[in-house]
């Protein structure tokens, strides 16, 4: 083990300047806080591995960390919290960059930082293998996930959210996110709250996915716009399931075509905007898929819905073919400006 800091060290223990590498240890593998506080500053943990928790910083027995302008990478887990494991662990400035949280037959979640507080960060390229491969159950503000990816372990029958999950974010940029697995709920994001945030870049080949940019999420103030999705089944390009309220939901795009699908269904891409989802005062605008360009079975309260495309005029407004119970119902809402293909 690189380090521990064990009870009885009080507030004004500090590590600055300092580069821990290839640690081991079931968990804190580069730093451990056990039931004391510490305060990293301008440090590097890189490649240290724990075989249960935390690769590179843990807190535990109500240990607090704060690390500022730190940089971690390449750091493993083989269950959760490749680059951070909390509670008490709070990440400020740096980059969290290229973690992993599980293995190909454990499934881990929060390849970057479970149950922690990440602001003004950068959280690059991890990877878990269930869900959350940017972050877990953490509060982030400022910050930037990119690129962020979940392979579902062997046995995992669902994925979720290749850049967060359950978690709560604020003016925070989601970006490139993928999780891929026999069934996907949340490409990008999953089951979190978004506050002024923008989920974009989402870019789902070849997976039935439900929620390429979000699913099940309560959204306020967000952009969900620049996700894309090329299987038949895809349903919910910008959001599926969740709320929204005052976001610009714009050019999310999924095929306006069946194309043939060995042994499985043809119904066709549906939500290009969202599906299964309540709006409130959005503007969806620009949105493409087969059934409900804009939105699919959703219930809009004061939206605008213009210049979307899909397959028939009622697909391209709001609904779902005529007589289908998925129609979606709409309240003072404006809608023009459709295309039908």
């Amino acid at each position: 083990r690189a380090v521990t800091v064990a009870s009885g060290e009080g507030p004004g223990t500090t590590i600055e300047g300092s580069r821990r590498r290839s640690g081991f240890a079931p968990v804190g593998a580069g730093v451990l806080v056990d039931g004391a506080t510490l305060r990293l500053v301008d440090c590097e943990i890189e490649e240290c591995r724990a075989s249960l928790d935390g690769g590179g910083v843990a807190a535990r027995n109500g240990g607090t960390v704060e690390r500022e302008s730190c940089v971690l990478t390449g750091n493993t887990a083989t269950r959760h919290g490749g680059g951070v494991s909390g509670p008490g662990v709070r990440v400020v400035g740096g980059s969290i960059v290229g973690n992993t949280a599980g293995t190909d037959t454990q499934p881990g979640d929060g390849g970057g930082a479970i149950d922690a507080v990440i602001e003004d960060c950068s959280v690059i390229g991890n990877r878990a293998t269930r869900s959350g491969a940017g972050v877990a159950r953490c509060a982030v503000l400022g910050s930037l996930l990119q690129g962020n990816r979940v392979d579902a372990a062997s046995g995992v029958s669902v994925v979720r959210g290749g850049g967060m999950i359950a978690s709560d974010a604020f003016d925070t940029r989601i970006s490139a996110s993928a999780a891929y697995g026999a069934d996907v709920e949340g490409f990008g994001v999953a089951r979190s709250t978004l506050t002024s945030c923008v989920v974009t870049g989402h870019w789902a080949f070849k997976v039935p996915v439900r929620g390429v940019a979000t699913f099940e999420c309560d959204l306020v103030r967000c952009e969900i716009r620049d996700n894309f999705a090329t299987h038949p089944e895809a349903a919910g390009i910008g959001m599926y399931g969740g709320t929204a309220r005052d976001c610009f939901i714009s050019t999310n795009f999924a095929p306006t075509f069946t194309p043939s699908v060995p042994d499985g269904p043809t119904r066709g891409t549906v939500g290009g905007g969202a599906a299964a989802a309540q709006l409130e005062r959005c503007l969806v605008i620009n949105n493409r898929a087969r059934h409900g360009a804009s939105l699919f079975s959703c219930d809009a309260d004061r939206c605008t819905i213009v210049r979307c495309v899909g397959e028939s005029s009622v697909a391209a407004a709001a609904h779902a073919p005529s007589g289908s119970p998925d129609r979606s119902r709409l309240r003072s809402c404006i809608v023009a400006g459709l295309t039908v293909q």
